[in-house]
């Protein structure tokens, strides 16, 4: 017996054995192993299908972070323009405050000014009356030293006073 040419008694047994494990197979184990690759088919489907719409979402995502990024920097600008502005238009009222308060001031010192020379030539004239009094006196005194200069002054003066005080005819 030789194997390249069986005989017809192992060629019956071979295919008998080949047909009972193909029917020991198709009960119990083909079912089992094709369940096994459907639900492994299944499975893989469902994960490309998962895979496919984690895409198409991890791409709305990317659509949606770059949109609140575009919006996020607009808002930014228009925070930062508002800032600007506010910081001109503090400025500039700062700048009119300080103008208007060096005005005050500036007023408020030429009136002091104006005050204290009022003050100064109120006192130059009391210490000019003061000074024309005690020369005046001092002229007196020397040109009437003596009791005839004073009666021949207060004659003059008194002929003086009627002359101005008298009726006019």
């Amino acid at each position: 017996m030789s194997l390249i040419t069986p005989d017809f008694g192992l060629f019956f047994w071979m295919v008998l054995a080949f047909g009972l494990v193909l029917v020991v197979l198709r009960k119990f184990a083909w079912k089992p192993i094709l369940g096994g690759l459907e639900s492994r088919e299944r499975t893989i489907a469902e994960g490309l299908e998962n895979a496919e719409k984690h895409r198409i979402e991890l791409e709305q995502w990317t659509e949606q972070r770059l949109s609140l990024e575009a919006e996020a920097r607009k808002e930014r600008e228009l925070f930062l323009s508002e800032a600007r502005s506010q910081r001109e238009q503090l400025i500039a009222e700062a700048r009119e405050q300080a103008k208007d308060e060096v005005e005050r001031i500036t007023q408020q010192a030429r009136e002091n000014m104006r005050l204290e020379q009022e003050a100064i030539r109120r006192e130059l004239r009391n210490e000019v009356r003061v000074l024309v009094v005690k020369t005046t006196e001092r002229i007196l005194r020397e040109r009437l030293a003596s009791n005839e200069e004073q009666e021949r002054y207060l004659d003059r003066v008194i002929d003086e006073m009627m002359k101005v005080n008298a009726p006019q005819a």
